[in-house]
């Protein structure tokens, strides 16, 4: 799924519709516990797709009479960064807030209309409400291009009780780096690209606890044209720990003081919860003017030693 960019609309004789109607999945089957070793639920976490497309249990809204008094999450756990294995973490606290925000109804667009995305935006991998009768897979309510923000913090509000491990999956497969990537970073960025207020929360930028990330590296140059041409040069693993502090000290860093001078280097990195849920894409220039940005999120900020640091480190990847 995808954060919405533009569309295109094609309507009927109707003058009263926005282009969207409201649905709600059939409910979940209700089994005796939660299960994160799954096959699709796994393959999530450690590749950031679904290789199944069916679900068992089969995912869907509250049933009728269920009452859950607590969560469970599937989340990734990684140790240095290259091993790792598949938690489910059991929350409690308001757990009534979170299932209400979560068994709302989702948004599609109508047959008359058409809608074009991108950017890349996901979902926790797997969420069940848990209740002395059994428990849920819930899905997660979904808008046009993507899904609702409004469920994460009633989920961030829970508190951990208690984590299985689930599943070892030894060595994770990094992401894949591309040998080219598009640059947001300009050295003429414009007025409207300060950097604003973080709407928070938001799926698509992890800010509490972060995904270890896969850093690609690139060696940036102007072209005869004067675009800018990239090539992949290294590409690492950071720790669960040190995401987790990189996402913190981009959050709190200052806006980008007035610079014009191009950088030789970009790393691009893109952003995940441990739950699988997240999207953004930050790029740092290691040099040149220092700067940062989240697209569509955070504008541009000026990047720390601290921050060059952290983006260098981590493990080499084959």
């Amino acid at each position: 799924m995808v954060t919405t960019v533009f569309m295109i609309v094609s309507t009927s004789c109707s003058l009263v519709s926005d282009g969207t109607e409201s649905y709600r999945p059939p409910a979940a089957d209700i089994v005796p516990l939660a299960d994160c070793t799954l096959p699709d639920i796994v393959h999530l976490l450690q590749y950031g797709e679904n290789n199944s497309g069916d679900n068992i249990p089969k995912e869907g809204s509250l049933p009728s009479g269920f009452t859950p008094s607590s969560v469970v999450l599937c989340e990734l756990t990684q140790g240095d960064g290259t091993s790792g294995t598949v938690d489910a973490v059991s929350l409690g606290g308001d757990v009534g807030a979170f299932a209400d925000a979560v068994n709302r109804p989702s948004q599609r667009a109508d047959e008359n209309t058409s809608y074009s995305c991108a950017y890349r935006v996901e979902a926790p991998a797997a969420v069940y409400l848990v209740s002395p009768s059994g428990a849920v897979r819930m899905t997660w309510p979904g808008v046009i291009c993507g899904y609702r923000d409004d469920p994460l913090g009633p989920l961030e509000a829970l508190v951990e009780t208690g984590r299985t491990r689930a599943e070892d999956l030894g060595y994770l497969v990094p992401n894949q780096c591309t040998q080219s990537f598009n640059v947001s970073l300009s050295s003429d960025p414009g007025p409207d690209t300060a950097s604003p207020p973080v709407k928070r929360p938001t799926l698509r930028l992890p800010d509490r606890e972060v995904m270890g990330l896969t850093a690609c590296t690139y060696r940036v140059a102007k072209s005869s044209a004067g675009d800018a041409d990239t090539a992949l040069t290294r590409r690492t693993r950071l720790s669960g720990d040190a995401s987790t502090r990189l996402m913190r000290e981009v959050i709190a860093a200052p806006a980008a003081r007035p610079c014009d001078v191009d950088a030789s280097e970009i790393v691009s990195l893109d952003l995940y919860r441990p739950d699988g849920s997240g999207g953004g894409e930050l790029q740092v220039e290691t040099d040149g003017c220092r700067r940062l940005v989240v697209r569509d999120l955070i504008g541009y900020r000026q990047a720390s030693d601290d921050i060059i640091a952290l983006v260098r480190s981590g493990v080499g990847l084959e």
